[in-house]
């Protein structure tokens, strides 16, 4: 996304100087008193980040969520924004924010040596004048003298002589005026405690209270309450491609040998994490994706998931699954790099078909398919409505690990669902729940929506290779995601060069799709929807890299792509549930809208002549035709024969069926998808 004014390109490198400043040698109760009194009021991006004292956030957009929570300013101080993605949107991130006056015991301590109040230098619209802490008595008033002392008032002086002291009565002060005795006894106290503000420093700031605490997010996820869509199972195959949830792909490869400046490794991404407002206290899992960049090609794999699940007490399990890998790890030693925290002796094996319990409240299923796949089901506070399913299978890439020896998959299919109980707060590369996202569009770090095109070649789509991972690298989401964020300039001029020789695409296209129709009674008697498309049209990119690199002939082609789709399709019709999970049904904003009954005067407008048949029961066939037809209406007629339409009135002008004709739901009837499309099932 484009910074609209400044131009400044914000990156990790920028900031992480500002970090370190932050929290080496500055002391956290100032800045956030800075942050909440030096960077409001500011109404353009140039007054706001030349503000002195304080380093200021200008937000281009002013209903994200930081903004909305700083009472609707746009230019919001770095340390408030930083304590608010850490912490939580509701959290307290100023000084003496919680109701009884008391520090928030989740704030960072004081450590550094500035104790000073802020500078916050010149402003560019005008301050309010300091207040003088003193209210009790104003600026000497013009002495009331003017009135001719009416009549002597019963209380002259507590002197009754009438020496000429040196200050005896500077005023005469006639008049018993609410304010009288010039100052004869001070108020007991010459600043009574000023005026109890929720805030212990009476720094002037335009709020009263810190910000309003927004409504809490509802934390009981309910399908057309705060999510929309049911949506697909993620999936991912080769180099790699993503199904999203809510549809639409992406080709995100990143620069998984990019460093920052701290030294770490920028090839660990959140496919599903925390959407914007939500922490790991919410929602207590995340599966991050490590990449793996293939030798001279531009082009990476996924080597290996973890899967970071949060204990009650806020302690980090890390889970390791890929085609090969299987163990976990705790304590704060453990990291999410399976690499790094296996050679510290810290994984535990797990053994397949074997359930352990860790963290107290996470069930974890290992299950062992064969030399080249693997499952795992996570169940979360024993509820079957809070388990995660991970598929996993190897595809190409079987290259040896210098550090340990060893050999592992760095190319997998996967196959990862969301439960039910968490699809309104996650959001990653997989995608989100809201409906909001189009099937172009991805849901980033701050809540902002962008569209992410697909297509690998980084000319033309320089997001692909988007060093921060479109905001969920690891190091950028977890420390950084603050500012709005450009997708189209983080490739670090990345030069691409087609890994795919052209010489042979048109017969790696061929054997893609003679594989495809070999597998037919896969794809459509159990797999459905459109997962073998998909598988497809991946295995003309991703099998020409791999047949360029074996030898270019017919059968380097033949392996890689019985390697990439073959394989992958048959390890795909063993998953659980699969058809239900990949249903096109699941991401349409549709409703049942009842049996009809059937007659020459019914027109479908399409198929525009005969019927147009699909394999008994597949809704989600028919859901696909439609779709791709752009109708709005479909109906299934005797389990199998698929009709489209635009024109409800007279698709439906014969009226409901009779349920008692027992003519409705045919064999659909008693099934998850029964009531899941339009009008179906039956006879119109």
């Amino acid at each position: 996304m484009m910074n609209p004014s400044s131009g400044k390109e914000k990156t990790y490198y920028d900031l992480s100087a500002k970090v370190m400043e932050e929290e080496i040698g500055i002391d956290w109760w100032d800045v956030l008193n800075a942050d909440a009194t030096c960077c409001p009021g500011h109404s353009s991006e140039a007054d706001c980040v030349n503000e002195g004292g304080s380093s200021c956030v200008w937000f281009p957009k002013p209903n994200n969520d930081i903004a909305v929570a700083a009472g609707g300013e746009q230019c919001v101080g770095e340390s408030f924004v930083k304590c608010k993605r850490r912490n939580g949107i509701t959290s307290c991130c100023t000084p003496g924010c919680n109701p009884d006056g008391t520090p928030n015991p989740n704030a960072p301590p004081k450590s550094g040596p500035n104790s000073s109040p802020p500078n916050c230098g010149p402003k560019t619209p005008a301050t309010p004048a300091p207040v003088t802490p003193a209210p009790v008595t104003p600026a000497p008033t013009p002495r009331p003298t003017p009135r001719p002392t009416p009549a002597p008032t019963p209380r002259p002086t507590p002197r009754p002589t009438p020496n000429p002291t040196p200050r005896p009565t500077p005023r005469p002060t006639p008049n018993p005026t609410p304010r009288p005795t010039p100052r004869p006894t001070p108020a007991p106290t010459p600043r009574p405690t000023p005026r109890p503000t929720p805030r212990p420093t009476p720094a002037p700031t335009p709020r009263p209270t810190p910000r309003p605490t927004p409504e809490p997010t509802p934390l009981t996820c309910a399908q057309d309450v705060n999510y929309n869509i049911q949506g697909y199972a993620c999936q991912i195959s080769g180099d790699p491609h993503t199904k999203k949830v809510q549809g639409g792909k992406h080709d995100f490869q990143g620069q998984p040998l990019f460093k920052n400046l701290d030294g770490d490794t920028l090839n660990s991404f959140y496919y599903v994490a925390p959407c914007n407002g939500f922490t790991s206290q919410d929602m207590p899992y995340s599966v991050l994706a490590t990449h793996y960049h293939w030798g001279t090609r531009p082009v990476s794999g996924v080597d290996y998931f973890t899967i970071e699940l949060t204990a009650t007490g806020g302690d980090k399990i890390y889970v390791y699954i890929s085609s090969e890998l299987r163990g976990y790890a705790t304590g704060a030693a453990a990291t999410k790099d399976y690499d790094e925290t296996s050679a510290a002796g810290l994984v535990t094996p797990l053994v397949s078909n074997m359930p352990i319990i860790v963290g107290g409240r996470f069930e974890i299923t290992y299950t062992y398919k064969d030399a080249k796949s693997a499952g795992l089901v996570i169940k979360i506070d024993n509820d079957d409505n809070k388990k995660i399913n991970l598929y996993m299978k190897g595809q190409m890439n079987r290259e040896l690990n210098a550090d340990t020896g060893s050999q592992r998959y760095r190319m997998h299919y996967v196959y990862l669902t969301t439960p039910d109980a968490y699809k309104c707060m996650a959001c990653g590369l997989c995608g989100d729940y809201s409906g909001d996202a189009s099937t172009t569009q991805l849901v980033l770090c701050d809540g902002t929506i962008e569209d992410v095109r697909t297509g690998w070649d980084g000319n033309k789509t320089p997001e692909a290779y988007d060093i921060f991972g479109l905001t969920y690298e690891y190091n950028y989401f977890n420390d950084n995601c603050k500012y709005d964020y450009d997708i189209t300039n983080n490739n670090k001029n990345l030069y691409y060069e087609d890994p795919c020789d052209a010489g042979i695409a048109d017969a790696v296209e061929q054997e893609c799709q003679r594989v495809r129709a070999e597998n037919a009674q896969c794809c459509n008697g159990i797999i459905g929807g459109t997962v073998c498309a998909d598988l497809e049209e991946d295995c003309k990119f991703d099998a020409c890299v791999i047949a360029t690199d074996t030898g270019k002939t017919a059968d380097a082609i033949a392996e890689a792509v019985q390697q990439v789709m073959g394989e992958t399709i048959k390890g795909a019709c063993t998953i659980d549930g699969i058809a239900d999970a990949v249903n096109p049904g699941n991401v349409l904003l549709g409703n049942y809208l009842g049996c009809y009954q059937d007659s020459t005067q019914r027109r479908f407008e399409w198929p525009t002549s005969g019927v147009r048949r699909v394999d008994d029961y597949n809704t989600a066939e028919c859901v696909r035709l439609c779709v791709e037809n752009n109708y709005k209406y479909m109906g299934l007629q005797y389990d199998n024969e698929c009709f489209c339409g635009d024109d409800l009135d007279t698709i439906t002008n014969m009226g409901l069926r009779d349920p008692a004709e027992n003519q409705c739901g045919m064999k659909q009837l008693n099934t998850p998808q029964y009531n899941a499309y339009g009008c179906w099932g039956g006879s119109w």
